[in-house]
């Protein structure tokens, strides 16, 4: 029973730290300088202070959209952007395509 009742409150335990470290903030870089956290619009000049409004920490992963052709040096900034103010989970995707074939 003891045993029993150490492995429930131990599953538990392990649901609470899996869902509140999944949390991802998501990123795209727009046309004319604009950047969107997680749908909302604004300039890079305010990046990190919506990426922390966002609820970002640390540890939190920071998923950033570039388009396609992009300029590298947006990437180079970003990641020196958002690594000064201490987060360290920064992926960088691409938009998806489909191909077709008739």
């Amino acid at each position: 029973m003891l045993l029993a009742m150490a492995c429930l409150v131990g599953c538990q335990g392990c649901g609470t730290t899996a869902a509140q470290g999944g949390r991802t903030v998501r990123i795209s870089v727009l046309d004319g300088g604009k950047i969107a956290v997680n749908g909302r619009v604004f300039t890079r000049d305010r990046l990190i202070k919506k990426v922390k409004a966002a609820g970002a920490r640390p540890t939190t992963a920071i998923e950033v959209s570039i388009p396609t052709g992009a300029p590298q040096t947006i990437m180079v900034d970003i990641t020196r952007d958002l690594r000064k103010a201490g987060f360290t989970k920064i992926l960088f995707v691409r938009p998806r395509q489909a191909l077709t074939s008739g």
